[in-house]
């Protein structure tokens, strides 16, 4: 199980740094539904959700990876903040309409 954490992790960093940090909002939640149609991602995305709904990510992982890989500021340097990002990240990704995409 360990492994398919670190795993999940590893593909949930790499959506970020290819989806975030260089566009708008909007289009990298475009491009993230992009990619999570790639079976490599798509096969991790509902143990990445359970990271993120669980709260398991060890301590400080969920604050670096939206500063270094999403290359995103908060407004409060923190996990929890960070994990209010990822529970709207995955209720945008998750939203068929795209006029439903809440920015953060």
């Amino acid at each position: 199980m360990h492994h398919k954490k670190n795993k999940s992790e590893k593909i949930l960093r790499n959506l970020l740094q290819e989806c975030f940090g260089y566009y708008r909002y909007k289009t990298c939640i475009t491009l993230a539904k992009d990619l999570l149609m790639q079976p490599n991602y798509s096969e991790h995305w509902d143990r990445i959700k359970q990271l993120i709904s669980e709260r398991s990510m060890p301590v400080g992982v969920p604050l670096a990876l939206i500063h270094n890989e999403a290359n995103l500021p908060l407004e409060e340097d923190s996990d929890e903040e960070a994990y209010k990002w990822f529970d709207l990240l995955v209720r945008n990704i998750e939203t068929t309409d795209e006029h439903q995409i809440i920015e953060y």
